[in-house]
């Protein structure tokens, strides 16, 4: 049993089951429910804080997977499942409670399952290609309710990320654009090309696109921190201008073999995500000095206190 609140931990999860089955196509992740008759306060924060950063630990986890799934072509899933009363605490009117007629969610819960909600949104932007999805649901739905809600929505026709069950109905949030009241901004800008900008977060997924955007308007100096290593200037030639994964693989494993060393597939599957990750921060910055500003790229984790 392996706690998955841990990257290294996920990381080997997710290697075992590739060596095993092969690439993940699909997840479905169930958010727990705590009772809170049966832990103290301090342990279902916790155990919700656990909750929410395993969310997101598994979807950087599996997120190559499943965009290599969609670019060739075949069906990839990521769901989330919450239990915010089926309209996410919305106003239906149906009372969120359980079997026994106890009350709902409390609100740290309810704050952290709708931690889960928003981070579901997010990982829909940054894995285009991808069905995902988040299926709100009743405490007290039975287990085959639920099978059968969660399994509708892994293959449901449609881009409606959040989606919730009440009374057997279908209820789907989609963002609508409305009017906004105008408020008086300052006529000076709010940045210029003298300005120096830190940018936590790394340059990549939406971060970079952010920073782009900035870059393209004010032209200012970025110092970029992320975890992953500069990337070299240029990328190695036995790999560059590939694009298949399997060129790409079968590209390392002739460079690995050509240097006397063995051939493991799970160094194998981590070297090309490296790869892959390593070609999208490149990319980035690039971006960012065709587009007139400076970028400086530093390698931190903020995990480490040294």
């Amino acid at each position: 049993r392996k706690s998955l609140v841990d990257e290294q931990a996920f990381k080997q999860v997710m290697g075992q089951i590739r060596d095993n089955f092969g690439p993940i196509g699909a997840v479905i992740n169930i958010c727990n429910v705590i009772s809170s008759q049966a832990s103290p306060p301090q342990s279902q924060h916790l155990a919700q804080l656990s909750q929410l950063s395993s969310t997101f630990l598994l979807a950087k986890a599996v997120e190559n997977d499943l965009k290599g799934h969609a670019m060739a072509g075949r069906h990839a899933s990521f769901v989330n499942v919450t239990y915010l009363g089926g309209d996410f605490n919305g106003s239906t009117g149906q009372t969120n409670t359980n079997s026994s007629g106890q009350a709902g969610l409390n609100l740290p819960q309810l704050a952290y399952q709708g931690g889960v909600v928003g981070l579901t949104k997010t990982i829909a932007k940054e894995m285009p290609g991808v069905h995902v999805k988040v299926v709100d649901l009743n405490l007290d739905t039975t287990a085959e309710e639920a099978a059968k809600s969660i399994l509708s929505e892994l293959f449901a026709d449609d881009d409606i990320v959040e989606v919730g069950f009440v009374l057997g109905k279908r209820l789907g949030l989609i963002v609508k654009e409305a009017p906004y009241e105008s408020i008086l901004t300052s006529t000076k800008p709010a940045l210029n090309s003298s300005s120096v900008v830190l940018v936590t977060g790394g340059a990549r997924g939406i971060t970079a696109k952010i920073t782009l955007e900035l870059a393209k308007k004010y032209k200012p100096t970025f110092v970029i921190v992320g975890r992953l290593p500069r990337p070299k200037e240029t990328e190695s030639a036995s790999t560059a201008g590939l694009t298949a994964a399997k060129d790409i693989k079968a590209a390392l494993i002739d460079e690995r073999q050509a240097a006397g060393q063995t051939i493991n597939v799970r160094d194998i599957e981590q070297t090309y995500q490296h790869l892959l990750r390593e070609r999208e921060v490149r990319s980035s910055l690039e971006a960012l000095q065709a587009a007139g500003a400076t970028a400086k790229y530093y390698s931190v984790d903020i995990a480490d206190a040294a």
